[in-house]
């Protein structure tokens, strides 16, 4: 209502919904049915290789997945090769010494 207040206290509705929903159980599943959405095949943006999966997946592997983060964020790989390379420098720094 306007006011922010229901007809209903909070059990009263939740028994008012639980025996309609078993009251028209086929609705209910009916509605669920519609709502689900399974695999699909699908085209992997990277490789173009076929896959399946749910609607929303772009690549087929992990491995397609880290080279299209590098396609995307150029800057941020050159970034993350020159903390590794830096790592690896302090590293054989260390050891020799």
């Amino acid at each position: 209502m306007v006011d922010g207040f229901e007809w209903w206290c909070r059990d009263c509705q939740r028994e008012a919904q639980r025996v309609w929903r078993l009251g028209h159980r086929d609705a209910v599943e009916a509605y669920n049915a519609a709502r689900r959405v399974g695999l699909r095949e699908l085209i992997c943006v990277e490789c173009g290789r076929s896959f399946t999966a749910q609607a929303s997946a772009k690549v087929c592997s992990s491995r397609c997945k880290d080279a299209r983060y590098r396609r995307l964020h150029p800057e941020a790989e050159r970034a993350k090769q020159a903390r590794k390379y830096r790592r690896r420098r302090a590293r054989e720094k260390g050891g020799a010494a």
